[in-house]
């Protein structure tokens, strides 16, 4: 399995925050479910564009555990693995073409700051290297860049 890190970022939330908002994924399907149809139709239209009218934000659900994502005639899922409180939320992939782990690592950096680091392990099979190889390398640093825009 390849293995890539983010470098370390600072996010302006105590840890105890992130890792809570981290650790539930269903509070991201109350957030669709909420979202003004303006809203919705903007974003279906985007992830229609990005993926070639594959995907729909219909497909896309959350639990507490997990997001499932209908595509390609099958369901990927990504569900919590592990969890340390206010330390890390670690997730694995399911019915996945590349089987990938992506660890949350978080710290205090004091009461209303902490340091979180992506890692992603993917295990990509050789024919597929050449495609998907690059855009995996810089994925974790892009999540990471993410997690610190995100109000906690």
């Amino acid at each position: 399995m390849a293995k890539y890190e983010s470098s370390i970022k600072i996010v302006n939330a105590p840890a105890e925050a992130v890792y809570e908002r981290l650790s539930d994924l269903s509070i991201l399907q109350e957030k669709l479910d909420s979202l003004p149809e303006d809203k919705r139709q903007e974003i279906q239209q985007k992830i229609s564009e990005s993926s070639k009218g594959m995907l729909s934000l219909d497909s896309i659900r959350f639990t507490k555990e997990s997001a499932s994502l209908d595509a390609m005639g099958m369901t990927l899922t990504v569900s919590i693995v592990e969890k340390q409180p206010f330390k890390l939320v670690k997730y694995a992939t399911s019915n996945s073409p590349i089987d990938m782990k992506l660890w949350l690592q978080m710290l205090p950096k004091d009461p209303n700051l902490s340091r979180i680091r992506v890692t992603l392990e993917a295990d990509i099979p050789f024919f597929l290297k050449p495609m998907v190889g690059d855009k995996i390398e810089g994925l974790a640093e892009k999540i990471a860049d993410a997690l610190t825009r995100i109000p906690y």
